[in-house]
């Protein structure tokens, strides 16, 4: 097993100005399943196909261990990598498929067929085995997959959206099963996603790019209560962070009403000398039936046990919408007139983008 490190690693292709991976740093510590998330062009599958040499390096380097592998072949790195589209041969059956790079690595045949029936016992694939991949599922062909890296016992494993093909149910429960495989092999694993929910659900760390540049690596617990900007604050939570521009001086107000910061955070306000600041509240900071600002509904989604309640109001001659996440069952409907309270955990932002203070809002109580 072996950690990996990205050194100011970048990736500039021909005809571009703008590098797909700028001067990325990065640590990988040996066992850990790492995320890399981003909207797309964000450049984490570039670095991805970086460590496993799919793509040079134009400046810095990657290192699977102690070893730089910058200039190494992607067969000399003892990296195992799933693709999106699965990849597999079609006129090989299941274990054929898995046992491909044992063959071409001449790995003995008995020693060859009992790794792949160890690997296809941890998937549940054994009575798979003599298919093809056209007679599997696409939960399936994704196992065995996985399992064709599996089988080789690499140093590191490489996934790029190794679930995006399948539907909704399938993806969470297989994303379940990745990540209880993972810990049960401790093999270094960089996974590239481009959904936000996956990334927290699956990884020890999770590191957020945005136009090739690193914004913030973090636990999803500290990604999601410490953001440590603007755009890491809207990218990570579903529904997205609340974000309303307003001016830095005290006391703060959204639609009209008056807010009481903590004193942490009225503390950061006072020494903040920028003309306009951004105030973020999480979803479930919102809570409407009660409050002092007088807002309209602009759409309930029920989902069951919760519902997300979208609402609008005038905030400084303009009409803004917040998100509040509230518990069924939810009695409101469309174009109901009703009252916000803001509360809880929030945050201050430059508008250029650092977070500037964390603390707790609510709306200072009347009189």
């Amino acid at each position: 097993m072996a950690s990996v490190q990205f050194a100011a690693a970048t990736r500039l292709y021909p005809g571009t100005q703008q590098p797909a991976v700028s001067h990325l740093d990065l640590q990988i510590q040996d066992g850990e399943l790492m995320v890399l998330v981003g909207p797309s062009g964000s450049g984490k599958s570039t670095a991805l196909r970086m460590v496993a040499g799919l793509e040079p390096l134009d400046e810095g380097a990657v290192f699977i261990g102690e070893r730089d592998v910058s200039g190494v072949r992607p067969r000399d790195r003892d990296v195992a990598m799933v693709f999106q589209n699965y990849a597999l041969y079609p006129q090989l059956t299941v274990a054929e498929n898995m046992g491909f790079a044992l063959k071409q690595h001449k790995v003995p045949k008995e020693e060859r067929a009992a790794r792949v029936r160890e690997v296809a016992r941890v998937l549940d694939l054994e009575p798979f085995l003599d298919r093809k991949p056209k007679q599997l599922s696409g939960g399936q062909r994704q196992r065995v997959a996985m399992g064709r890296a599996i089988v080789r016992k690499p140093q590191v494993y490489l996934m790029d959206e190794p679930l995006s093909n399948l539907d909704a149910k399938l993806r969470v429960q297989t994303r379940a099963e990745l990540a209880e495989l993972q810990a049960r092999l401790a093999v270094t694993t960089v996974y590239v996603t481009h959904d936000q929910v996956e990334a927290m659900t699956m990884g020890h760390r999770v590191a957020v790019l945005r136009d090739g540049l690193l914004q913030q690596c973090d636990t999803p617990h500290a990604l999601y209560h410490e953001p440590a900007n603007l755009f890491v604050a809207g990218f990570i939570g579903s529904p997205a962070m609340n974000l309303f521009p307003c001016a830095p001086e005290p006391p703060l107000r959204i639609g009209g009403c008056p807010l009481d910061l903590d004193r942490n955070m009225t503390s950061r306000l006072g020494s903040f000398g920028g003309e306009r600041l951004v105030l973020g509240l999480r979803p479930e900071a919102v809570r409407v039936g009660e409050g002092p600002l007088a807002a309209h509904i602009r759409t309930v989604e029920d989902l069951g046990a919760e519902a997300f309640v979208h609402v609008a109001f005038d905030h400084e001659g303009q009409t803004v919408s917040a998100v509040s996440k509230m518990p069924a069952p939810f009695k409101g409907k469309t174009g109901d007139n009703i009252d916000v309270q803001l509360a809880g955990a929030a945050h201050l932002f430059d508008p250029a983008g650092p977070r500037i203070a964390t603390g707790t809002a609510r709306f200072a109580p009347k009189g």
